[in-house]
């Protein structure tokens, strides 16, 4: 076989001469044909089936056959035969094997035969006597007529801190609504005597009813006049500062009276009222009592002393109200007290302290309310009244106005807001908190419990398309950063900072903002500095109201070089001179005019004079 798929030798080339002869072959005998045998014949007759096998139990198993060696085929085992189950009836025979039962008639009652009713016996109508009329009893004398006392006067609200309290407060009754003042005009009506009868009346015969097809008519109700619901007064302001001689004090208020959250309001309410600026609770761990004192007019005064239950009462519903803590005094802490005056919900800003004996010390910052002055009604004179509104004149940059805590910054800065502000103009503010409602100004509250701080803000003012934003009060860098960035995009900003005059407040905001002097001064137009000063008055101690000083600052070239150089502070205030106000002028002028006296400069500004 691997012949075939090789291939052929190859095959010399022989020569004739080399050729062999051959002898022809014997002729080819043909065989002789075969017969083809005959084919075997077969039985066709059909075999009978053999008789199918018994089904073996299933209990049984089969058992395979042993292979034996002498037999030289394995024949195949004969493969077991499935048998069908059962053919399940169909529906029809299902029903026909069922049988329903018949179902069970009811018995139907004859009818009962018809009863004949029995003739109605004939009643005699015998007419009924009418009942005696009733006697009528007068009505009981009605009680006798109170007289309406006189309602307590209501002074005006307070106009702010620098009040003129020379006039005399104008007294407003208070309203009662038209008809309840009719009414308490109107005569009593005279109640008849009990012993005379009141002749009884008939009533009147029912007349026919006239049938007719236009429908009834009903009369039209007659609606009372609306009366105006009286506002209410809880929470207003019910009393204005007093003039010299009629002063209140401030340890009047909150006395014989039971301590809960409404008398807390109330007290704080009136304190607001009186010119109370902030409110200090101390709670002594030793001693377990609370002090309440007010600052008016930039002094401490008392107000109340608690002890025992209600000193724990106050101090926790002005924690818990305000959101501070209450289960342990370890940790300073910060909230907010909301406060409704004139039906307005104020924030109160408060914060908690820790002292060292186990006690804890609240501090409330009171709201200002009353009308808004304008910039001619705060008390600046000829020269500084004009320097503030030649930088509010300015289009763009920043105007900062500085001093310490607590002497009346932001009234300043919002009656600036009320000079530069009105129709036609976009005004902003973002405060902590917002102190006072001011009209036509966007005002943001800042809330740090939410990450929504000044620095967050400041940073979506950026596209808010003010005209004026006021920022309450620069504290951080990012706050600062963010007010000088704005200023120098051509913004007019006005903002408030801590510091003690102008030179201080210039390097107060280069040191926050953490940027060049060059590019602060740049942005920055001028600086607003003011301290407040107790007035000579008919108070307690010789002094009554308060009256701001103030010294105004116009950044120039030569400042910007003295500060950009590295100059010491006196060679800075040296080159202010040129462009600035002075707090030992304004000073000076008070003093000759009788405003205040030396003692109150000295204890506010020093050794100015």
């Amino acid at each position: 076989m691997e012949s075939l798929f090789e291939d052929p030798a190859p095959v010399a080339s022989v020569a004739p001469s080399d050729w062999i002869a051959v002898a022809p072959a014997a002729p080819v005998v043909p065989a002789p044909p075969v017969t083809p045998a005959a084919a075997p014949t077969f039985d066709w007759t059909p075999t009978p089936p053999a008789p199918a096998p018994a089904p073996a139990p299933a209990e049984a198993p089969v058992a395979a056959q042993p292979v034996q060696d002498a037999v030289p085929a394995i024949l195949p085992a004969a493969a077991p035969q499935y048998i069908a189950p059962p053919a399940i009836p169909r529906l029809e025979q299902q029903q026909q094997q069922y049988v329903v039962p018949p179902a069970i008639q009811p018995a139907v009652p004859a009818p009962a035969p018809a009863v004949a009713p029995a003739p109605a016996p004939a009643v005699a109508a015998t007419p009924v006597p009418a009942p005696a009329p009733a006697p009528v009893v007068a009505p009981a004398p009605a009680p006798q007529r109170f007289a309406v006392p006189e309602p307590e006067p209501v002074f005006d609200l307070p106009g702010g801190f620098f009040d003129e309290d020379d006039a005399a407060p104008s007294v407003l009754p208070a309203p009662l609504p038209e008809q309840l003042a009719d009414a308490l005009q109107a005569p009593l009506p005279t109640p008849a005597p009990v012993s005379a009868p009141v002749p009884s009346q008939a009533p009147p015969a029912a007349s026919p009813v006239a049938v007719s097809s236009r429908p009834a008519v009903s009369p039209v109700p007659r609606v009372a006049a609306v009366v105006p619901a009286e506002p209410n007064r809880s929470n207003r302001l019910v009393v204005a500062p007093a003039p010299a001689g009629q002063r209140i004090p401030l340890d009047a208020i909150g006395q014989n009276m039971a301590v809960n959250d409404q008398w807390l309001d109330s007290v704080f309410r009136q304190l607001t009222a009186l010119g109370v600026s902030d409110v200090h609770l101390t709670k002594s761990g030793a001693r377990d009592e609370l002090t309440i004192e007010g600052r008016r007019d930039g002094v401490l005064e008392p107000v109340i002393t608690l002890r025992g239950r209600d000193a724990a009462t106050v101090m926790n519903l002005i924690k818990s109200r305000s959101r501070i803590s209450t289960g342990s005094n370890l940790v300073p802490d910060d909230g907010r007290y909301e406060l409704e005056i004139d039906n307005y919900p104020y924030r109160i800003r408060a914060v908690s302290l820790p002292l060292f004996d186990g006690g804890e010390k609240v501090v409330l910052r009171l709201p200002q309310t009353g009308e808004l002055k304008r910039l001619d009604q705060l008390g600046f004179t000829e020269k500084n009244l004009a320097a503030v509104r030649d930088l509010l004149s300015t289009p763009g940059g920043m105007i900062i106005i500085a001093g310490p805590m607590g002497e009346g910054k932001t009234t300043t800065a919002h009656a600036a807001l009320l000079e530069i502000g009105g129709s036609g103009r976009a005004v902003t503010s973002v405060e902590d908190p917002v102190e006072r409602v001011l009209n036509r100004v966007a005002q943001i509250e800042v809330n740090e419990d939410i990450e929504a701080g000044f620095g967050t803000i400041m940073r979506y003012l950026v596209r808010a398309d003010f005209d004026t934003l006021f920022i309450g009060e620069i504290r951080d860098d990012l706050t600062a950063a963010a007010a000088v960035r704005l200023a120098r995009a051509g913004r007019r900003v006005i903002s408030t900072i801590h510091a003690t005059d102008n030179v201080a407040a210039l390097l107060q905001l280069i040191k926050l903002s953490k940027d060049t002097p060059l590019s602060v001064l740049d942005a920055v137009r001028g600086v607003i500095s003011q301290r407040l000063v107790r007035r000579v008055g008919d108070g307690p101690d010789g002094y009554l109201g308060r009256h701001p000083v103030h010294e105004t600052l116009t950044v120039t070239t030569a400042l910007a070089d003295e500060i950009i150089e590295g100059r010491s502070t006196t060679d800075i205030r040296r080159a202010t001179k040129e462009s600035s106000t002075l707090f030992a002028e304004n000073a000076r002028e008070l003093v000759s005019a009788g405003v205040t006296d030396e003692a109150e400069i000295r204890r506010v500004l020093g050794n100015v004079l």
